[in-house]
């Protein structure tokens, strides 16, 4: 399956805890954070890397076809809404386990 790139940088990876069950049901499960520029893709993949369940983790530059595997289920994010939550929840815990 490919993709057209809606933003200028696209970070992907597989959810390997997603794929084969809902709407991924037998196929795989794959996140795209669409980014506004290379420092946002960067932090979306080091987010992305943090989370276990997130295989084959990739930046997608400008220009070039977001790939994902052959019948995929496909969710896309806005990567800076996503970020901020990420950023808000973790400010969150560190003042609670203070």
């Amino acid at each position: 399956m490919t993709t057209t790139n809606l933003a200028p940088f696209l970070a992907i990876a597989t959810d390997s805890f997603l794929s084969g069950w809902g709407g991924a049901a037998g196929r795989s499960s794959v996140i795209v954070y669409e980014c506004r520029d290379e420092h946002e893709a960067k932090l979306a993949c080091e987010y992305l890397e943090g989370r276990g369940e997130m295989k084959r983790v990739r930046t997608v530059y400008e220009g070039r076809k977001a790939y994902a595997p052959r019948n995929a289920h496909v969710t896309r994010y806005d990567a800076g809404r996503v970020l901020s939550v990420a950023f808000y929840r973790a400010c969150l815990a560190a003042k609670v386990s203070k």
